[in-house]
């Protein structure tokens, strides 16, 4: 893992959580979601607080409150495939 992605929990689970990028066996065989899953049991708040979490996880209720809170996140992109993230942390206020 990249070290921008080891030290960004968010960038880390989309990666753990996605298909691969780019040509590697000419299949979308990822493996298993375990990394994925540890990423959220270590840190339980990035469920509710990013909007490209939320959606790879199919929760509607949480892609919601993420639109609800900033709906520029509706079109925004998030590392580690391009643009700045979109989203604040659980708790961060409105800053």
């Amino acid at each position: 893992m990249a070290d921008g992605v080891a030290s960004d929990p968010v960038a880390a689970f989309l990666v753990a959580a996605s298909a691969p990028h780019g040509p590697r066996d000419g299949s979308h065989a990822a493996g298993t979601l375990e990394e994925a899953e540890a990423i959220l049991a270590a840190h339980p708040g990035l469920a509710d607080g990013d909007v490209h979490i939320a959606a790879i996880r199919g929760d509607a209720v949480a892609v919601r409150r993420c639109l609800a809170r900033e709906p520029a996140c509706a079109t925004s992109t998030s590392p580690p495939r391009g643009g700045a993230r979109a989203r604040r942390p659980p708790g961060s206020g409105s800053g």
